[in-house]
């Protein structure tokens, strides 16, 4: 069976706030706005959609996913870590093959990631799977094997990648690490963005993607 997969969204209006000295608060709200869609759509494609549930506070966010047929959790505690350890207890009370299924945390923000490279991210064989963004601190896919996200303590943030491989290592576990190249690259400072850009094409929406 493919992994369950969460997908964190933070209110458009308040994410990516570090691209503040590039982007205007309407131009970062629309990003964030087009990184959701893209990453619906995406896994979509991989993924049933059933299985695919988007972790969020907003109500155009939760409008987006309907509309997509794909559902959401309520984020019910601030910060990225107690919102999904808050959302795995809601998805443990909702599906009674909970405990039998891998899990995905997949971030919005990925912009060349590529359907082989998610693929790849999704059948792997490990307990805990880890991908690194491109400089190798932080954790931009974790992808838990079943039964394991219940007692996994999650740590994103600054320096995540160590910090979840000794997590990995409290439970008794060596995860499996995977450097892709389309999935290292996260968009959260000007640099990033800028980088993004460089490799980027215009489209008809105003923002850039990656040229295929």
């Amino acid at each position: 069976m493919p992994p369950l997969v969460l997908i964190p969204c933070r209110p458009f209006t308040q994410g990516k706030s570090r691209l503040a000295p590039v982007l205007n608060p309407a131009a970062r709200e629309a990003l964030c706005r087009r990184f959701l869609h893209d990453t619906l759509a995406r896994i979509a494609t991989l993924v049933p959609k059933s299985d695919i549930h988007v972790v969020t506070a907003d109500r155009e966010a939760t409008a987006m996913a309907a509309a997509a047929g794909i559902s959401t959790l309520e984020e019910t505690q601030a910060g990225l870590n107690e919102a999904l350890s808050g959302a795995i207890t809601q998805l443990a009370r909702q599906r009674q093959d909970f405990q039998q299924r891998s899990l995905l945390l997949l971030p919005t923000d990925l912009p060349l990631a590529t359907p082989a490279a998610l693929r790849a991210a999704l059948d792997m064989p490990a307990d805990i799977l880890l991908v690194p963004d491109h400089a190798g601190q932080g954790t931009n896919l974790l992808r838990l094997g079943p039964g394991i996200a219940p007692r996994f303590s999650f740590r994103f943030g600054p320096g995540s990648f160590l910090l979840h491989q000794a997590e990995a290592a409290r439970l008794g576990i060596t995860p499996r690490l995977l450097p892709e190249p389309t999935l290292a690259c996260d968009i959260d400072t000007p640099e990033d963005y800028a980088a993004w850009q460089a490799v980027a094409e215009p489209t008809a929406f105003g923002q850039r993607q990656a040229a295929t």
